[in-house]
């Protein structure tokens, strides 16, 4: 008998465990299916390339074929590990807009708006970098989770920033400060000697050790407990393979993700009859909203080849060197080993008719192809890449189980690009014409050879959507499947609560409205530390 049980140790399950095991009197549960984070790859920022595919760390999700992107199949990684996705993720710091928050006041998640959550986005927050913003107080200093500018590799970042500015684009110095608005340098969650912040790291070993919180990895919950309309615990399959019951006295908090926590809800009886019923399921609550309104970010990849004589890190990033990158890391924090995903940003409106950003221009100082695995596989030439982010979607998607055997991966239909005013394309469209606009200026101008893809030579504006089309890639951002608000498609009440039922509640990306414009990890982060104090605050 526990109080509380959390499922799931992702980004969220993380900051549940942290805040609730605080309070002594209660005992926690925390059950995660994956394995614990020591695998040392993790430390590393540019581990990532290899966390992206790893078999044992990461879920491996594929979607279904992808009419909008001319019928492929995506592949979709989500961390299976303590940490979840901030185990084996970009690192990348980033709030989102001010007003992405008071969208989602005005769909119905009352209390939610950007003076609401502000506060918890600086609670969670050690931002080691001095700014003009956190001297205003924009910026937390005394949170777990250490943020710091980027310091990128090579000149390429500046340039791009000086170009950028060049093309008309303001320069922001912080885009997690006042204004989100503009070009300048990321922010990461790494140490000081380049490891990564995980949320495993931040939240999870500050009290792993507490008498009162009990971990389990190898965990995997095939179904919630129910008496009644009332959750009272869970059923998951251990490491040994037993099946074991465990039951709460207050809450089961249901820290899945995106896909996870819809599959679960679905597992267990939650979700739309006529989807659940013909698969055998015992309904509990008729809830057609599970597994709805599923959002991502996607991009489509610019390459450059440099002129003779600029480095990039392409000539760095080759097998045999790793080992020297390694003990340099390992000594000093520097090198290669120290890469993250991405240097520089600009934050841009892909039309006049835009209110605010829907582009996130990002520039690398490598580039890169998959293999058929997904595999990165750095290009043989000095070369370095943009990515163009549409962080404002209107496609939506769902997540829908197939089985009632748990360990059967639901079925994943993002619908990419299929709005049908085209908007999403379009919008891609108008971020490769700002690239171009950008490299245009100087000193970036002065760095490029010429474009490798989809090469200068395109640009008619049906090439390149249909270049888009078999190109895009998704950013790894899912939210939205069991959205809060109020009406009859949310899936929880503005305090997490899934509707009509008690003792249960969905804390994890899942529940927003709709995406934020940037990185969703610390997005997801803040709804914890947020619904950490509803949960206390209702169980007095």
């Amino acid at each position: 008998m526990f109080d509380y049980i959390i499922i799931g140790a992702g980004s969220a399950g993380c900051v549940m465990a942290n805040r609730l095991s605080k309070n002594y009197s209660d005992k926690v549960l925390l059950l995660e299916a994956g394995e614990k984070d020591s695998n040392p790859i993790i430390k590393i920022p540019a581990g990532v390339a290899i966390l992206f595919s790893h078999e044992k760390l990461n879920w491996r999700y594929w979607t279904e074929p992808e009419p909008g992107l001319k019928n492929r199949k995506i592949y979709w990684p989500r961390g299976k590990v303590l940490g979840g996705s901030s185990s084996i993720h970009g690192m990348i710091h980033m709030r989102g807009h001010a007003e992405d928050y008071n969208d989602w006041q005005k769909l119905g998640a009352e209390g939610w708006g950007w003076d609401d959550v502000f506060p918890y986005f600086k609670q969670i927050e050690n931002f080691q970098n001095d700014s003009k913003d956190k001297k205003m107080g924009y910026r937390g200093s005394n949170g777990e989770m250490i943020v710091r500018n980027v310091r990128p590799l090579t000149i390429l970042a500046d340039d791009f920033i000086e170009a950028a500015v060049a093309s008309g684009i303001p320069r922001n110095n912080d885009f997690n400060g006042v204004t989100h608005e503009g070009t300048g340098i990321g922010q990461v969650n790494v140490t000081h000697s380049n490891r990564r912040v995980s949320c495993a790291k931040a939240f999870l070993d500050p009290v792993k050790n507490q008498s009162n919180l009990e971990i389990e990895t190898r965990a995997f919950v095939k179904r919630i407990l129910f008496e009644g309309q009332k959750a009272c615990g869970v059923e998951y399959e251990n490491a040994d393979g037993s099946i074991i019951e465990a039951t709460c006295a207050k809450e089961v908090i249901l820290c899945g993700g995106s896909v996870n926590s819809p599959q679960l809800l679905q597992l267990s009886g939650i979700g739309a009859a006529d989807h659940l019923t013909p698969l055998g399921i015992d309904m509990v609550h008729n809830l057609p909203g599970v597994g709805e309104n599923l959002q991502d970010h996607t991009y489509t990849p610019l390459k450059y080849r440099a002129k003779k004589g600029v480095r990039t890190l392409n000539g760095s990033l080759r097998p045999w060197k790793y080992p020297v990158h390694m003990i340099r890391w390992l000594l000093t924090g520097g090198g290669p080993m120290s890469l993250n995903t991405s240097d520089a940003y600009a934050f841009v409106a892909s039309s006049p008719d835009e209110e605010r950003p829907d582009l996130q221009i990002s520039i690398r100082s490598s580039c890169f192809s998959y293999d058929e695995e997904r595999n990165p596989i750095v290009d043989d030439y000095e070369g370095f890449s943009f990515n163009i982010f549409h962080i404002r979607p209107k496609s939506v998607g769902t997540i829908k189980i197939t089985s009632p055997d748990a360990k059967v991966y639901p079925s994943i239909r993002a619908n990419y690009l299929s709005d049908e005013a085209d908007y999403d394309a379009r919008a891609l469209l108008s971020g490769i014409l700002w690239t171009r606009k950008i490299l245009a200026n100087n000193p970036i101008a002065s760095r490029v050879e010429n474009e490798v893809s989809p090469g200068e030579k395109m640009t008619d504006e049906n090439e390149l959507i249909a270049y888009i089309r078999e190109t895009v890639e998704p950013v790894y951002h899912p939210v939205g499947t069991c959205k809060m608000g109020t009406d009859k498609m949310s899936v929880v009440d503005p305090r997490l609560r899934v509707h009509g039922i008690e003792g249960l509640r969905v804390v994890d990306a899942s529940v927003m409205p709709k995406v934020t414009a940037g990185n969703t990890n610390i997005p997801t982060v803040m709804i914890a530390a947020k619904a950490a104090d509803m949960i206390l605050e209702d169980n007095k």
